[in-house]
């Protein structure tokens, strides 16, 4: 009577950590977690009380048999328990996330990866008892040693703030993300737009013509560096160079502002720099707020003179 006291109150507790798992699987369906990564003990307690349950039983079944075939039939499980937890434990499966920074309304984790893949810092909002899981912010092998993060609801950015130590070597690391979204300012510092850089390429596949664009621009200057390559263009007697470079400062023309259209004919507002030295006409007319777009107008004699269109449209290299 006593075992099949114990018996029940196994079943029980058993019953009861698999009906907190299951609802922790239903309700948090989206990637969330319950505060602390509760619903990962709860996991874990399913899963230890479910094999204590079932070694229990197993026992209560075999206790009449022979000791050494009593063993024998209870070995088996066990090694094969301990296979599958070595095996899950290799891939990551049992570990829990890592809780790298905190306040009082977000927290963000380092969601570690299959074997060494980089794992994701994972932005969570709380909401009460639940961690609802926001966005992605980046991805690494290790976790910093020290990170802090900034939220600016007004201009809509995360800054990030990171200490690293590796092999010897320490760095810092400042990262802007959208608070809207969680993708990374790639070009653009949110804190002051008169500063960033970028980099950008247009390919014409019926010419075979290849454009690449970099550029820094501090305040009313945009320094630029551009490469023409006309290596796969089929050109009329093929003469001269097929690689140029142009180097230079261009400068925030002056007046009212300009509007351009993209190619579906949404209008944006731009921003137009202008090159004029050594003979040679560039005007950067770049989209004013997200800088994802910039044309290049050149003159009738700068676009002969290195082989290009007197209007190219360059996007992001990524």
């Amino acid at each position: 009577m006593e075992i099949r006291k114990k018996h029940r109150i196994f079943a029980i507790i058993a019953s009861l950590f698999v009906l907190g798992a299951l609802l922790c699987v239903v309700l948090l369906r989206d990637g969330s977690h319950l505060i602390y990564q509760m619903d990962v003990w709860i996991y874990y307690a399913a899963f230890v009380s479910v094999v204590v349950y079932g070694m229990f039983w197993l026992y209560y079944a075999v206790r009449k048999l022979h000791w050494a075939l009593r063993i024998l039939i209870l070995l088996a499980p066990i090694f094969c328990l301990l296979f599958f937890v070595c095996g899950f434990a290799s891939v990551g499966l049992l570990r829990k996330d890592a809780r790298i920074w905190s306040n009082d309304q977000y927290v963000v984790y380092h969601e570690p990866a299959f074997f060494i893949d980089p794992g994701f810092f994972v932005l969570y909002e709380r909401k009460g008892i639940i961690e609802k899981q926001c966005f992605r912010l980046g991805c690494e092998i290790s976790d910093p040693d020290k990170i802090e993060y900034y939220f600016d609801e007004r201009r809509d950015f995360i800054r990030e703030e990171a200490d690293w130590t590796f092999d010897g070597d320490s760095w810092h690391t400042t990262t802007f993300y959208h608070l809207s979204n969680g993708e990374q300012y790639r070009r653009q510092n949110p804190m002051d737009s008169s500063l960033w850089s970028g980099g950008y390429c247009a390919y014409d596949k019926r010419s075979s013509l290849s454009q690449q664009l970099e550029v820094e621009v501090v305040r009313d200057t945009l320094n630029f560096h551009y490469y023409i390559d006309l290596r796969e263009v089929k050109l009329e007697g093929k003469e001269g160079e097929e690689e140029y470079t142009l180097e230079g400062r261009a400068f925030l023309k002056k007046g009212d502002a300009e509007t351009d259209e993209d190619e579906q004919g949404n209008a944006f507002w731009v921003d137009e720099y202008v090159y004029n030295e050594d003979g040679n006409y560039l005007a950067f007319r770049v989209q004013a707020v997200k800088h994802d777009i910039i044309r290049v107008v050149a003159d009738d004699s700068t676009a002969a003179r290195y082989h290009i269109p007197t209007s190219t449209t360059f996007d992001p290299k990524w």
